[in-house]
């Protein structure tokens, strides 16, 4: 009776991806200097590479050419400067790799406008992927 307990929970709590998170004052910053709104790409992937081979360009305005059937879910949510936000997106069968991206106005050279994970064991010993978005970046600081 308790393994069964205990499959049950873990079954359901593997149903969702939750993303907390936080914004600077300096998100996304326009050539004025002022802070702007930034949109933020979460995917849902079989595998990784092509994520990675990508660059900003093609994956903004291609993504879904780029990804090609390594994409399982793709969902766009806005951030605004200074807030927290809680982000819940449905696990999607055959997800191995959940990434973020951040649409920025001018993102950074070193790639850090994008974030990776490994889905596996998600949800079993944590529930919630920490994430920090500033001028011209976006991380994953605790998973």
């Amino acid at each position: 009776m308790l393994l069964l307990v205990v499959l049950m929970i873990s079954a359901c709590a593997n149903k969702q991806i939750r993303l907390a998170v936080e914004t600077s004052k300096q998100l996304n910053q326009g050539e004025s200097g002022m802070a702007l709104p930034l949109v933020v790409r979460v995917y849902q992937l079989r595998n990784k590479d092509r994520l990675e081979q990508a660059d900003f360009q093609s994956l903004w305005k291609n993504d879904q050419d780029v990804l090609g059937d390594d994409l399982v879910d793709r969902r766009e949510f806005t951030l605004h400067p200074n807030a927290k936000k809680l982000i819940e997106v449905d696990r999607i069968e055959g997800a191995e790799y959940v990434a973020i991206m951040g649409l920025f106005r001018r993102p950074d050279d070193q790639n850090k406008w994008r974030e990776i994970h490994l889905l596996k064991g998600w949800g079993l010993t944590r529930r919630l992927m920490k994430i920090e978005a500033y001028d011209r970046k976006i991380e994953i600081v605790d998973y």
